[in-house]
């Protein structure tokens, strides 16, 4: 969050919002009594990681127009701008990322110039001041309800007419954004950041390495070889590349990105569910638990969040019935068949506790959900139990 006072950033918590505001109206009221007149404007970036409820609102919103223009090859995230400012308190400026604007509360007048109508020079000297630019400007007036889109690069500022809350959700089709600018997304990138996850994990196990001596005094008797940490390091990459341990966390990256829909950060976990037998719970059909098998590892993901397993077909087999979005008693899910196809390798059949804390797993990153099961017989002229599904009461995100 940071807090503008005209184009100051102030530093001071206090005009920050509070839980004890409860309300924008409340908080609002309380700028009002400390800035005593002043403009001011609150940028919140990446507000998507902290309400699974507008999330899920925004994945729903792109669902349709990502199968037509895939994904933004670098990040998605959410902001609030909210404010009385004469300008936006950065002036002028360019961002790596298409914006989409949602205007919420009051209305907002835009300034647009193509990438190429202005030099970086001239920005310096007007950033603020930028009167003598109108004239080459794009000029676009938003209300409550309206929606404004502009493409990354087009330099750009805003004007509050009065108080506007807006919505501003980036698509990074260029770079990152101010609170992520530096989004993993190459694939030399994503390789990096796995092995470096690897050999981390290693050496935390590992803790033996012995010093060198002088590799100068080593020079004259030998040639110079690979000192014992990084021999080690070079044996543990290749041990990750047979076992399939680095294309896991490769594949992890992938469909985090995936279910994630792009977005940096996502939702938090929910706590640990208690979750028994008795329970009956109910997957996602329109946004399903994805899975892929690197070597014995199972790897999973739902909702920006990606976990392991052993891998074994009873397992993939609870994904696919949970998958159809149907309620199914727990119960059921832990009834094994007599027998599997034989896969390669030899993979140890999962205890009825691996599938619980699977359950419970998919249950903290929101994949699946509890459902009660009303039985009901009247009015079915054969007797069949029929059921209607209701969520249960979860706790708030």
């Amino acid at each position: 969050m940071r807090f503008f006072i005209g184009d100051a950033l102030v530093p001071d918590i206090a005009y920050l919002p509070a839980p004890t505001d409860g309300s924008l109206d409340a908080y609002l009221s309380r700028l009002e009594h400390l800035l005593q007149g002043r403009k001011f404007g609150l940028v919140v970036s990446a507000i998507q990681g902290h309400s699974f409820s507008l999330w899920s609102h925004l994945r729903e919103f792109l669902h349709g127009f990502y199968q037509s223009t895939g994904e933004p090859p670098y990040v998605a995230e959410a902001g609030i701008f909210l404010g009385n400012y004469e300008s936006t308190a950065f002036g002028v400026h360019q961002d790596q990322v298409d914006v989409m604007m949602f205007v919420l509360k009051g209305s907002k007048t835009l300034r647009f110039w193509e990438p190429m109508a202005l030099a970086p020079s001239e920005v310096a000297r007007h950033r603020h001041a930028y009167q003598p630019l109108l004239r080459r400007s794009t000029c676009a007036r938003a209300v409550a309800g309206d929606f404004v889109y502009w493409p990354a690069g087009h330099w750009h500022v805003g004007e509050s007419d009065g108080l506007s809350l807006t919505l501003n959700v980036a698509l990074g089709t260029r770079g990152g954004t101010a609170a992520n600018p530096t989004p993993l997304n190459a694939p030399p990138e994503i390789m990096a950041a796995a092995v470096q996850g690897l050999l981390n994990a290693r050496s935390r196990q590992e803790r033996s390495a012995r010093k060198r001596g002088s590799s100068f005094e080593h020079l004259r008797e030998k040639p110079l070889t690979l000192s014992m940490p990084l021999r080690a390091a070079v044996e543990a990459l290749r041990e990750s590349m047979i076992n399939g341990a680095l294309e896991g966390r490769l594949l992890a990256a992938e469909l985090r990105r995936l279910t994630g829909f792009g977005f940096q950060p996502v939702p938090p976990l929910r706590p640990p569910p208690k979750l028994s037998h008795e329970e009956t719970v109910r997957g996602n059909a329109r946004y399903p638990i994805q899975w892929a098998r690197a070597g014995d590892t199972l790897v999973i993901a739902a909702n920006g969040h990606a976990l392991t397993a052993s891998f074994h077909p009873v397992l993939v087999r609870v994904l696919k019935r949970l998958n159809q979005g149907l309620p199914v008693p727990v119960a059921e899910l832990l009834r094994q068949p007599r027998s599997t196809t034989r896969v390669r390798g030899t993979v140890a059949r999962p205890h009825p506790d691996d599938v619980i804390q699977l359950l419970k797993s998919l249950h903290r990153c929101r994949a699946i959900e509890f459902a009660e099961v009303a039985q009901e017989t009247r009015g079915r002229p054969d007797g069949q139990r029929g059921s209607s599904v209701r969520p249960m009461p979860l706790s708030r995100d």
